[in-house]
């Protein structure tokens, strides 16, 4: 299990189903919504759209390491 650290929350990148940028019309105006496989959502502020790419580009990063793990073990 990969685990993505994401301000003060921790999630398991393997459950991480998809992420995205939302835009808010209230603050925080910008935010990434990330979407498990059970359909829980968590949602995190960022400063703006470069920033939520960052954290998007590192949470499939993480994903993606946790994936080759488990074809490495097969």
């Amino acid at each position: 299990m990969k685990l993505a650290k994401l301000g003060n929350a921790v999630i398991d990148a393997s459950r991480i189903e998809s992420a995205f940028i939302c835009d808010q019309t209230k603050p925080p105006y910008t935010q990434v919504r990330v979407v498990m496989h059970s359909r829980a959502e968590h949602f995190f502020p960022v400063k703006d759209d470069s920033e939520a790419w960052e954290l998007i580009e590192e949470l499939m990063d993480v994903k993606e390491d946790e994936r080759e793990e488990l074809n490495e073990m097969v």
